[in-house]
């Protein structure tokens, strides 16, 4: 079925899972676990640059004025689930914050704000059981 077609991944899957959803609308819903979904400027700033490679930092996207949060309009109103974990040095939590205000605000303004969700767990990057089931059970829902 064309019109269900979801993506998900984690740590890595999960960047590059965002930064597909992001760019290709035939995605109908994304699931994200620890995938440094947030904001880079914050990740940036907090020094932790080095946890990432070159997967993550996409050629003239800071230098253009772009961050994930700035990403936020061209997901909505499609089906996002942000998985993240209060200890990933991958993103900070403040830069998850960051994204799901941006977002919610995006979501929001296309009558959307049920289908985006942000789900963060006490620990360290990880993709865990509860993670794993929030996922399915809100995908489900979504789909």
């Amino acid at each position: 079925d064309a019109e269900r077609i979801g993506v998900s991944g984690f740590s890595l899957g999960g960047i590059a899972a965002f930064y597909g959803f992001a760019v290709d609308e035939r995605l109908a819903a994304a699931a994200l676990f620890c995938g440094g979904v947030g904001s880079m400027r914050r990740l940036i700033r907090e020094g932790a640059t080095g946890y990432h490679s070159v997967y993550y930092y996409v050629p003239g996207l800071i230098a253009g004025g772009l961050d994930h949060p700035a990403l936020a309009p061209a997901l909505a109103p499609r089906p996002l689930l942000v998985c993240g974990a209060t200890e990933d040095r991958g993103m900070p939590l403040e830069g998850v914050r960051e994204f799901e205000a941006a977002a919610r605000k995006a979501y929001e303004a296309r009558g959307a704000g049920e289908r985006f969700r942000v789900w963060v767990e006490e620990g360290p990057h990880a993709l865990t059981r509860s993670a794993f089931e929030t996922a399915a059970d809100w995908l489900v829902g979504e789909m």
